[in-house]
């Protein structure tokens, strides 16, 4: 990681599988605060670069499918993504420990992707940003939770404008 930055990295992106789907040499989920990941973080605050974070998915992939499910029908296009409880962390755990690293390395620069799974409560998400002075966030992939909610969300851009981030990523420049 080292090399790469001083080679002109200019961030670390955390894919969503950690805490997911990661395990490590004993079969073991691996946690988003995993303290095997600590020098990461350390290592990207010393040397100032950002980490775009992007941990779990929308809570609702982890509620029943059914028609109470607002994403009952991403969840039946593409049933990988549903998140059984019984065999899965929860969401609420997957999250704490996501924050917990913003906690812990207050030094390093995290972009929580995606509103932080939180655009349908922006006081929430407010806490959070102001819990963790080091945490940014953006809103790929859920600008729509912001458009129900018109006067609340353009109160929270104007309250955070300094902590919002904009962007697409260019399919023919990324390997995800």
């Amino acid at each position: 990681l080292r090399a790469d930055i001083e080679a002109g990295a200019r961030g670390l992106k955390v894919y969503k599988n950690l805490g997911l789907d990661v395990k490590d040499v004993d079969g073991n989920r691996v946690s988003v605060n995993d303290p095997r990941l600590d020098a990461i973080w350390a290592l990207c605050g010393e040397m100032g670069v950002p980490v775009l974070i992007h941990s779990a998915e929308p809570a609702n992939f982890w509620k029943p499918r059914d028609k109470y499910n607002e994403k009952w029908l991403e969840l039946k296009l593409r049933p990988n993504r549903y998140r059984d409880p019984a065999t899965n962390a929860s969401w609420e755990q997957i999250m704490g420990e996501h924050y917990d690293i913003m906690a812990k390395h207050r030094g390093t620069t995290f972009i929580s992707a995606h509103l932080s799974w939180l655009g349908q409560d922006l006081t929430q998400l407010g806490q959070r940003l102001d819990e963790n002075p080091n945490m940014v966030t953006e809103v790929a992939a859920v600008i729509y939770e912001l458009g129900r909610q018109p006067r609340a969300a353009r109160q929270f851009m104007i309250d955070y404008k300094d902590r919002i981030l904009f962007g697409k990523r260019s399919e023919e420049h990324t390997s995800e």
